[in-house]
């Protein structure tokens, strides 16, 4: 009886300890985010019509958007010279059209743009000035085939998807799987289903090919990794919870259930950029029935090596974001207070 009543005494005081350190480290971001520093952005004046873009991706001086206008995926604008250049890829099976939805494998350190047709696994590249000029044959065709998200390596790229074999896959630049790897927390792994985990646990990816360093930022959980490559494996190097509530993490411990994300559930990372040197993370950390109603968001810039250096609160809701390599100035699209899209460029 007395070791019974010693194993209570032990249990009561563990969750005390856990629910303690759970309080503080959300103590701890929202400490962050209240010191963040304010980041003023300034609207690009532009003469063409915005749909409902998703991504937007920085090439030397020219901004390029996802947004299906037109029957055209692609949308393209000179900051230098305040030009709008056009609309290219058009939509649809033929030849040199692309399927929606897609994802714009961004790098800021080469000519070439990359797509990933996300419900095919096609990954198609081009070269800027080749499509610029309307040539839309691409330069190289590979099938990956389930891939939801996307990132360059110096060797070929990392992919995410709903895997058997875990959450992460290495390509080589042939296309070839080089191995899987499965970096989602314990709690998801013990899910049943591997759609489920995926829901749950899908974030987005960004590589530092000068460190060799892929940075995973969870959407739904908070969470915030960094992974050196070496060889055909990822290592962690730190692993960050950015959280501010344990609600859907204990939802999924203590019900297994199929993965659903419902509109109370908290939106964290919605976007990730990589330059040479820098990761940017977008972070919200609002629910998902009020992500759209706010008007800022927050970007937490990372050293290759995976630590902190600054937390900026923006004055706009920014959708998504890119840097210049130079990392002096940044752009993203971003919502006005009527609720419009916009682009605009902040000072980093």
């Amino acid at each position: 009886m007395k070791n019974i009543q010693y194993l209570k005494f032990f249990i009561s005081i563990s969750l005390l300890i856990t629910l303690f350190s759970c309080n503080n480290k959300n103590q701890d971001v929202q400490e962050l985010l209240k010191n963040a520093i304010p980041a003023q952005s300034k609207e690009i004046e532009i003469d063409f019509l915005l749909g409902k873009p998703s991504q937007i991706a920085l090439f030397d001086q020219t901004l390029i958007i996802a947004d299906n206008m037109e029957e055209k995926l692609l949308t393209f604008y000179d900051i230098r010279e305040n030009r709008f250049l056009g609309r290219q890829v058009q939509v649809g099976q033929g030849p040199n059209e692309v399927i929606p939805p897609i994802l714009l494998s961004r790098t800021s350190e080469s000519n070439n743009l990359s797509i990933l047709q996300r419900q095919s696994g096609k990954y198609l590249v081009y070269n800027i000035d080749s499509i610029l000029n309307g040539d839309l044959e691409p330069s190289n065709s590979l099938e990956l085939g389930i891939a939801d998200r996307i990132t360059q390596t110096g060797d070929g790229f990392i992919t995410t998807g709903p895997y058997n074999e875990g959450s992460i896959r290495i390509f080589d630049n042939k296309g070839n799987i080089v191995k899987n790897q499965n970096i989602y927390p314990q709690y998801i792994k013990e899910l049943s289903e591997r759609e489920s985990q995926y829901v749950f646990a899908q974030g987005h990816i960004a590589y530092n090919k000068e460190h060799k360093v892929l940075a995973f930022a969870s959407y739904f959980l908070g969470d915030l990794a960094f992974y050196k490559l070496s060889g055909d494996s990822l290592q962690q190097l730190k692993q960050l919870d950015f959280s501010l509530s344990n609600t859907l993490r204990n939802r999924i411990t203590n019900s297994n259930e199929v993965g659903q994300i419902m509109d109370k559930d908290l939106e964290y990372f919605s976007d990730i950029y990589a330059t040479t040197n820098y990761f940017y993370l977008l972070y919200t950390g609002i629910s998902r029935k009020d992500k759209n109603s706010i008007s800022k968001s927050y970007i937490f810039k990372f050293s290759a090596e995976g630590e902190l250096m600054t937390t900026y609160k923006t004055d706009r809701k920014i959708i998504s974001f890119c840097a210049k390599n130079d990392d002096k100035k940044g752009y993203a699209l971003a919502l006005s207070p009527d609720m419009d899209y916009i682009l605009v460029e902040i000072d980093l």
